[in-house]
């Protein structure tokens, strides 16, 4: 029986092409097995969640611990729904405080288990229960104690224990432990089980007082399995092979976080932002609605998306992952740094010569830009993040260009959480972040600024996608891939900062998307998304970069 989400007991048989004199050993803890483990002399017969992984080895080993297998590791996973929903607050083997705070004393106390109060209504466990099947399954299994050792060893720790927060001494920074990931139930119907490495990725979502559910990267090398995967997963795209992929959680405006905003949370403004940049016809990160287990246990609703490295670049965009020069969040990430000093330099001509009253060769300056900055993909990229009034911007982006091509810099959205806030935010007004002071530099170009005009006009009118009929289209869209899936999100950590970790704030609330989510979704859908447009295009007038006098959808 192959692994999946299952309702009925499932008999399960292993089979092996295994020499004489070895045996087949199993586990159901997530520990690859070992010489001493049990011994497979048939069926096992399974009616709860259960993680087996199965490996041989050779009969009357003495030091079973230290022996290596004669095989792979295999590794299945049975999740039972009703197990899922039962989900127990302490589970056997797993500590009940996880890594130290930061900011305040204490260790975060560890959540596992589903709220059963939440549960205990029949309308909203039947949700529940049906929001597991709404999205993919992403199941890792690893060995307990590479999430949750206490043990203050760069080899031995638990990488959930010490998440390498910056904000602390970045203890546990880098870490990685071995680990399976299985994938199944995805849009093109993908099916996946391979070894890779697994390690804490993020930046302040690692601070274990702002938020207690921790997004993954999992990485693919050659000591762990396969150096990369071949994998069919965003809809109806080839395979393609990865290296690298991202669990993001949802940190800011979720129901863990540890500011009153999580009473805002959607769980779709990353998304929003990545698939209006695809309807801008630009380069993006693509991403899927998971539910992600860590060793059988439920541990929410998660992003799975692409990581934007150079070997990701190659993949998608064509050419050698070497030539690729990728910045994030303003810093070299990969390659060389020549192309961006020299775009950087250009726009400073630009800007220089146009205050000149130098216009004509200003133009001839913009023109040899192209070749180090696309143009129209910025001006896009810009407008996308002013209509949605980011306000954590200047250090959550990537830009990426091959240089063998000398194509210019694109950017790419990417964590783009803090949207949608007040209707009266003006992202533009900041000149903080490089991507800002590029665009009021290019501002002093008045051809520059007839183009930033124009993709105006494109995207803002005429059911451009960013008009009022299009953005509320793509966030009911959205909202149709996780609208079941919210409750069981909900059953497990929409009762944290109540019953768990309720941090500075005293809250007797539990977050269900039948209150907060829907007050949330109220607003957007009845008094943002309406008229933020209109509220965008004044901002701009009244800033001088656009004058068209009335505005109408």
């Amino acid at each position: 029986m192959p692994h999946g989400l299952y309702s009925d007991p499932v008999e399960v048989s292993l089979s092996a092409d295994n020499p004489v004199g070895t045996s087949i050993h199993y586990t159901t803890d997530g520990r690859v097995p070992c010489p001493s483990d049990s011994v497979y002399n048939g069926p096992v017969t399974i009616n709860e969640t259960t993680i087996l992984r199965a490996a041989i080895y050779a009969d009357g080993i003495s030091d079973g611990n230290n022996a290596a297998p004669v095989s792979d590791v295999a590794t299945a996973s049975y999740l039972f729904v009703s197990s899922i929903l039962s989900q127990s607050e302490h589970p056997q083997g797993y500590p009940s405080v996880w890594g130290p705070f930061i900011c305040i004393p204490g260790n975060a106390p560890a959540d596992y288990g589903m709220d059963q109060e939440l549960l205990s209504d029949s309308t909203f466990c039947l949700r529940a229960s049906q929001g597991l099947y709404q999205l993919p399954i992403v199941s890792v299994v690893t060995d307990p104690d590479c999430l949750f050792s206490h043990d203050m060893d760069e080899q031995k720790g638990g990488i959930y224990i010490y998440t390498g927060s910056e904000k602390s001494d970045g203890y546990g920074r880098g870490w990685e432990r071995p680990a399976s990931i299985e994938i199944f139930g995805t849009l093109s119907d993908s099916d996946v089980q391979a070894d890779c490495g697994i390690r804490i990725h993020g930046g302040c979502s690692r601070v274990p007082e702002k938020n207690p559910k921790h997004s993954f990267r999992i990485v693919f090398r050659s000591e762990y399995g396969p150096g990369k995967v071949q994998m069919q997963l965003f809809g109806n795209e080839t395979m393609q092979p990865y290296n690298s992929l991202v669990l993001r959680t949802f940190s800011n405006n979720s129901w863990q976080h540890f500011k009153p905003n999580r009473g805002k949370a959607q769980y779709m403004r990353e998304m929003w932002a990545r698939e209006t940049q695809r309807q801008m016809g630009h380069g993006y990160i693509r991403a899927q609605y998971v539910h992600l287990f860590l060793n059988g246990m439920y541990w929410g609703m998660y992003l799975l998306s692409e990581r934007p490295d150079d070997k990701w670049c190659s993949s998608v965009f064509g050419g050698k992952s070497q030539d690729y020069d990728i910045y994030k969040d303003g810093i070299l990430f990969k390659g060389s740094d020549d192309r961006w000093n020299t775009m950087v330099a250009t726009v400073d001509s630009i800007r220089r010569y146009s205050l000149l009253g130098l216009r004509k060769k200003s133009d001839r300056i913009l023109d040899r830009l192209e070749l180090l900055l696309d143009v129209d993909s910025f001006i896009d990229y810009m407008l996308l993040n002013f209509y949605a009034g980011n306000t954590d911007w200047d250090t959550n982006w990537a830009a990426y260009a091959n240089r063998k091509e000398k194509s210019g810099f694109r950017f790419l959205c990417w964590d783009s959480e803090l949207v949608f806030g007040s209707m009266g935010t003006v992202s533009i007004l900041s000149r903080g972040g490089v991507h800002r002071q590029i665009f009021h530099k290019l501002m002093y170009n008045r051809t520059f600024r007839k183009r930033f005009k124009e993709r105006v006009y494109l995207n803002c009118y005429n059911n451009g996608p960013l008009t009022p009929e299009s953005v509320m289209r793509t966030w009911n869209e959205l909202y149709s891939r996780i609208n079941l899936a919210l409750y069981t999100e909900s059953a497990r950590w929409g009762d944290y900062r109540r019953d768990v970790h309720p941090y500075v704030e005293n809250t007797d609330q539990l977050y269900t998307p039948d209150n907060q989510f829907a007050a949330e979704y109220s607003r957007l859908m009845d008094e943002y998304f309406p008229h933020r447009t209109e509220k965008l295009i004044k901002q701009l007038r009244l800033l001088g970069i656009f004058c068209k006098r009335s505005y109408s959808k």
